[in-house]
């Protein structure tokens, strides 16, 4: 490569780097928020997207089975211990 384009190169790249500036006058504009807008009324709480998939059938056997897969979960245990086991080493 020679002396021409690097230089082409380096000037197409300053110019593009200068193209993203928004300028030194920008100012963000104001958007009126209402105060609750971060707040769920409890009717959207109960909604059928925050109901965990196995109550949707309403099977006792169902989620007692995945109550013992949870709670005989060896990997989950496993990396449950090793975690606590790196926080508290000394090093």
């Amino acid at each position: 490569m020679d002396a021409r384009s690097k230089l082409l190169g380096l000037a197409a790249i300053v110019s593009f780097a200068g193209a993203c500036k928004l300028g030194p006058d920008y100012q963000r504009p104001s958007v009126p928020v209402p105060d609750g807008w971060r707040a769920v009324d409890t009717k959207e709480q109960a909604s059928l997207a925050n109901t965990p998939w196995w109550d949707l059938f309403q099977d006792p056997k169902l989620r007692q089975l995945i109550e013992i897969a949870l709670a005989e979960n060896k990997d989950l245990q496993i990396a449950a211990i090793r975690q606590a086991l790196a926080l508290h080493q000394v090093g």
